[in-house]
């Protein structure tokens, strides 16, 4: 419980600074993902009309979903040009929290990225796709939604694992190795005739919320946290940050 305790103060700390933080941070939010919104909804729309499993689907919604996780700021996106995180990784080992405070704050901060990033981007999605409003009512579109948050858990844990625990050249040659692990991904499943959005769209409308299929994926994206938050708190316990 006092772990908890500390990753909520370090979060607070971070990110609740000033009013003016928490509005800047929601305003980057509404661009980025009104940004992927518009663009995935439109994708979305067509392919529940016409039922044609184009790969471009699939790999924008597995490459999209996971970037829920992240916390869109100008701070956040210096992240990803520069060895960022290893410096505020040395600046909170001077503070007296433990390791698993440190790495059970960045999985919160996670979580309320998803909580905030997927209400816009999937509520876009439903709002632009009049076919997925008529096929998905709105029990099974949250199914749906819950699905693919799980799936996005699941390559967080990787995102974490590799932020936390590896140099940010590492950090970025991981990043390129997931995205074009994604491509093959939808290609493999395009080419063999399936779809990821349409599977998952047909068993969500069929059962809706009482379908297995987003509990089964919120599990593994839960199970994904838990068991690589060990591993990389081991990592990082013998991480040489100097």
């Amino acid at each position: 419980m006092s772990t908890m305790r500390e990753a909520w103060f370090l979060l607070k700390s971070e990110m609740m600074g000033t009013r003016m933080r928490i509005i800047k941070v929601v305003a980057f939010s509404l661009v980025m993902m009104g940004y992927f919104g518009l663009f995935t909804g439109v994708m979305l729309q067509e392919r529940l009309k016409d039922q044609d499993p184009m790969i471009i689907a699939d790999y924008l919604l597995l490459l999209t979903v996971p970037m829920l996780g992240f916390v869109y700021c100008r701070r956040s996106l210096r992240y990803w040009g520069s060895d960022v995180y290893t410096k505020t990784l040395s600046y909170l080992r001077t503070l007296p929290v433990p390791s698993k405070a440190v790495l059970c704050k960045r999985q919160l901060q996670s979580l309320l990225a998803f909580c905030l990033n997927g209400l816009i981007f999937f509520g876009l999605l439903y709002a632009l796709s009049p076919d997925a409003r008529h096929s998905l009512p709105p029990a099974a579109y949250l199914a749906f939604v819950l699905a693919w948050i799980g799936y996005g858990l699941v390559i967080t844990s990787v995102f974490i694992h590799f932020e936390m625990a590896h140099s940010g050249r590492m950090y970025f040659v991981a990043m390129v190795v997931l995205v074009a692990l994604i491509a093959g991904v939808a290609g493999a499943v395009g080419l063999s005739g399936g779809n990821l959005l349409l599977f998952s769209a047909r068993l969500c409308r069929d059962r809706g919320l009482a379908s297995p299929l987003p509990w089964g994926m919120l599990s593994a994206g839960a199970a994904s946290l838990l068991l690589m938050g060990r591993w990389t708190l081991q990592r990082l316990k013998r991480r040489d940050l100097a």
